[in-house]
């Protein structure tokens, strides 16, 4: 579960089950969290259902769920300005992403779509880097 003090799930949930993620169900949730930046405070959220995690995408799914922030909610969604892991230089959602284009498309509103394909095109590049690092083929496990 998770959320903020400024989402309405009703809303935020309907929009992320538009999209038809693979494998996950949002469902709209309230509660008030006990501790951290939103103690004491009613929020508004989602709950993740996982309805198959073999089809579940949860990269995907977290791409998503900011874009959908961004996009309701606009300046709303704060990246975390704090050092990560030891790291001051590199904002925390890039050093999660694994890349700062994610988040600079997901600030630019660029469509979620095309942020997929970019993920896709990444994860071929990917997969092609490491195929003389793996020992074990696919095909080759039972």
């Amino acid at each position: 579960q998770f959320g903020a003090d400024f989402i309405d799930p009703y809303k935020f949930t309907r929009v992320l089950n538009s999209l038809k993620l693979s494998g996950v169900y949002f469902r709209p949730i309230f509660f008030m969290p006990k501790f951290h930046k939103f103690h004491d405070r009613i929020c508004g959220g989602a709950f993740i259902h996982i309805t198959d995690r073999i089809r579940f995408e949860p990269y995907r799914t977290g791409i998503a769920i900011l874009h959908t922030l961004r996009k309701i909610y606009g300046d709303r969604l704060k990246w975390r300005t704090e050092p990560y892991e030891f790291v001051k230089d590199i904002p925390a959602i890039d050093l999660l992403f694994g890349t700062d284009e994610i988040r600079i498309m997901i600030d630019k509103e660029v469509k979620l779509g095309y942020i997929f394909e970019f993920v896709k095109e990444e994860e071929k590049k990917y997969k092609n880097k490491i195929k003389s690092f793996r020992i074990y083929n696919k095909e080759n496990l039972i």
